[in-house]
């Protein structure tokens, strides 16, 4: 089994933040700053994740409109900087959080400032970035991620093809997924059909986008049926960082080890694991000692990265 020592400064975290972040002009549809009041420049007010959770907890909040290359608008909200004034002009490395499926972006700000990782990144110096998606990918140049179950999925694919890479520095999976084998629970199975929109699990396994008929696979891959993503050809040298956990029954651990064994030939300075063993799927995110087991050794991988 690998795992890394549940320590929150030395461990080698897969970097989930980019160094730079730098939004290519026409990604960008609109975009609004809010107030500390929660309302827009203009006076306009909107119940947004900005004003609900984060505004009130004493941060500045932007929000963005963001358009995908085949033509999604997505939602995303800005964390510019931390509680801190001082450090208001310091040069920040993006993070982008991608939420969980059956979720939304306001998953990660749901416990207190101390608790809830969007804030303790943004405490921390990070530029924090959360999206609001379905599983459409938006790629914004030299973000980091850090993402949970859908969003790993979208990571890991696009990487094994060799996608995104140039526009990822490093990425942080919690609760990884790329193999659905060992779903036992009614709302794990759920969760799993849930992922058909995009990608379809087949015997447990994730594959490419199913055209619907033989024929139209055949045309987009030269064979009948799509076929699965190969997760050993990820980037041996691209920065990874997994925590899953024992109590998961969604991202369950056999699947997870089998996940590890396709990544048994990365780089070893490169890829960062580790296994909490009382964590359930939630607890990477809502967990009160989250902070303390996961969050630390995140930002240590972050700035080793």
């Amino acid at each position: 089994m690998y795992m890394a020592s549940h320590t929150t400064c030395s461990a080698l975290p897969l970097l989930l933040l980019y160094l730079f972040l730098i939004i290519p002009p026409q990604v960008l549809v609109g975009a609004r700053s809010l107030n500390g009041r929660g309302r827009q420049s203009g006076g306009a007010t909107n119940d947004s994740l900005c004003e609900l959770a984060v505004i009130p907890q004493g941060y500045k909040c932007q929000e963005y409109k963001v358009q995908t290359e085949d033509g999604y608008i997505l939602g995303l909200q800005r964390i510019p900087q931390g509680r801190d004034s001082d450090r208001e002009g310091k040069k920040r490395q993006p993070v982008l959080l991608q939420h969980g499926i059956l979720v939304d972006g306001m998953s990660w700000v749901l416990n207190s400032p101390e608790e809830s990782l969007a804030f303790i990144l943004a405490d921390n110096g990070f530029d924090v970035w959360i999206a609001n998606t379905r599983g459409t990918t938006w790629s914004p140049t030299h973000i980091s991620l850090n993402i949970t179950d859908q969003g790993t999925l979208i990571a890991l694919s696009s990487l094994s093809q060799g996608k995104l890479v140039d526009k990822m520095k490093s990425a942080a999976l919690l609760s990884p997924i790329a193999y659905l084998s060992h779903i036992t629970t009614p709302l794990g199975n759920l969760a799993a059909r849930a992922f058909v929109a995009d990608v379809l699990v087949r015997d447990g396994v994730i594959t490419k986008y199913n055209y619907g008929s033989k024929t139209a696979n055949m045309k987009h891959y030269n064979q009948v049926n799509p076929p699965p993503y190969d997760m050993s050809n990820i980037p041996k040298d691209f920065p990874l960082f997994l925590s899953y956990g024992g109590q998961d029954e969604l991202s369950d651990v056999e699947d997870v080890l089998q996940l590890l064994d396709d990544l048994k030939l990365h780089d070893v300075e490169k890829l960062t694991v580790q296994y909490v063993e009382e964590y359930a799927h939630a607890d990477f995110i809502l967990g009160i000692n989250a902070k303390a087991i996961v969050y630390g050794s995140i930002i240590s991988f972050f700035n080793t990265h």
